[in-house]
Parts: structure tokens; C-alpha cells; sequence
């Protein structure tokens, strides 16, 4: 299946959306902010980033956008709870920024699955 990088500060959330991704066969590696992902990237290529907004230390907007800079054909899924901005905001943003999805806080596995089939179909 595909590679997937999940970047996201909360653990559990981290936990569940792993476990949602294994279970249907993707490869995953896991960040808890947007510090070293870029170089995880090009040490071994993604075929998807998940990324949450809100982070300490470089946030998911950050993220999009280095991301869209270096490799622009890469798709991103957004997922937020909220912040500062609200989430509506947030997911309004990060699609402005090249996100292909934005997913918010909570989502169930339908959701999530349903977006990353949207990212990888050919």
C-alpha cells in the first residue's frame, strides 16, 4: 500500500489514526511536529502527509507549505480541532496553502479512510 507520514502532537490521536491506516495496509511513520519531516521525506519519499494544524514548535500550515515547495505533486490531508482560528478556518487555509483534504477533530474512520482513497487513487 502506500507510505504515509502522520504528523501530529497529540499522542492518542497519533495512536488512533495509525491504527485506522495499518489495519487497511499502509506503511506509517509518525512525527509529533513539523520540525524533521522534510528530511524524512527526502530520505525515504512519501506518498501522503497527514498533517494537524496546530503544533508546537512548526505548525501544520508550515508544513503545507514546505511541502508545496519541494514537492508539490504530494498530497497532504489537514486535520484540525480548532486553535485560535477555529476550525473551518483552519481547514480553509490549509486548502488555500495546496492541502487536498481538511478533516476535522473528532473524525471517525470512514472519514479518515475516505480522504486518503481520495489522495492516493490514480
Amino acid at each position: 500500500m502506500a507510505r504515509i507520514l502522520v504528523i501530529e502532537d497529540d499522542e492518542d490521536i497519533r495512536h488512533l489514526i495509525r491504527e485506522i491506516l495499518i489495519s487497511v495496509g499502509h506503511d506509517i511513520t509518525e512525527a509529533e511536529n513539523g520540525l524533521e519531516v522534510n528530511d524524512l521525506h527526502k530520505a525515504n519519499p512519501f506518498d501522503l502527509i497527514i498533517t494537524d494544524i496546530v503544533m508546537p514548535e512548526k505548525e501544520g500550515f508550515e508544513v503545507i507549505k514546505d511541502f508545496k515547495k519541494t514537492d508539490p505533486d504530494l498530497p497532504i490531508i489537514v486535520i484540525s480541532g480548532g486553535g485560535r482560528f477555529g476550525t473551518d478556518a483552519h481547514a480553509r487555509i490549509a486548502t488555500e496553502l495546496g492541502a487536498d483534504h481538511a478533516i476535522k477533530k473528532p473524525f471517525d474512520d470512514e472519514q479518515l479512510l475516505a480522504a486518503v482513497n481520495a489522495c492516493l487513487a490514480p
